[in-house]
């Protein structure tokens, strides 16, 4: 889930950069900077939580909360709408990494002695 969220918002994030670039109608803003940083910071979760579940999870709820706080301030109307379309995915994915990796730390691992018995 945090993986397709990913890939989204980076193709939404580098088309809308292209154009700023390119294009003389959109010019560079704070709040188009501050939405650039919270995906990368999201999907740069999403990469290092595919080697590290506890890291990369924490980055990704840290980075769903953000981008929901962002999408609460700035959108006009269907405020829930916008805060479960940007966040949600990036929030409900780094929880589920972080459950995931409890789950598996609890598990204690065979005694050695235990390891060739039958």
């Amino acid at each position: 889930m945090g993986s397709l969220a990913g890939v989204f918002w980076l193709i939404s994030v580098v088309g809308s950069l292209i154009d700023e670039l390119l294009g003389e109608h959109t010019p560079f803003t704070l709040e188009g900077a501050a939405l650039g940083g919270l995906v990368l910071f999201a999907v740069v979760g999403v990469l290092i939580a595919w080697r590290w579940e506890g890291i990369g999870g924490t980055m990704e709820v840290i980075g769903g909360i953000g981008l929901s706080t962002f999408a609460y301030l700035t959108a006009g109307s269907n405020k829930v709408f916008a805060m479960s379309v940007s966040g949600l995915p990036f929030l409900v994915s780094g929880v589920l990494l972080l459950i995931s990796r409890r789950m598996s730390t609890r598990r204690s691992p065979p005694k050695k002695a235990e390891v060739g018995k039958t």
